[in-house]
């Protein structure tokens, strides 16, 4: 079982839709949601859930320079702060955390590997 995976608003709401959150835990060990994440999707209830707060100087690179939105920069700062993995759906995004050399996968990825 992989230990942790810092997730965006984006593969909640996927897999909140098809019922599927807490397949979350039975995938990794612990799942990060950054404070952001929260405040765009809303409270989450899962065992092997924590949320953080980030400070990162990347932010305001993300944010403002790459035109990336708050949750998915907090995701992208928080992991590469970490080496963990991302789970997020925006192509964008998804670009600039592999550009990092962050290992990253969306809601399908997730989903054939919970298979």
């Amino acid at each position: 079982m992989p230990e942790l995976v810092i997730v965006d608003t984006s593969s909640l709401i996927a897999l909140e839709k098809v019922n599927l959150l807490d397949l979350l835990c039975k995938v990794y060990f612990q799942v990060v949601i950054p404070e952001s994440v929260i405040r765009e999707f809303g409270i989450v209830s899962l065992p092997c859930l924590s949320t953080r707060t980030v400070e990162s100087n990347l932010l305001k690179l993300l944010v403002t320079d790459l035109n990336l939105g708050k949750g998915e920069a907090d995701v992208i700062a928080l992991a590469s702060q970490t080496g963990s993995e991302v789970m997020i759906d925006d192509l964008r995004a998804r670009k600039v955390a592999e550009n990092m050399g962050l290992k990253v996968t969306g809601t399908i990825g997730f989903l054939i590997r919970a298979e």
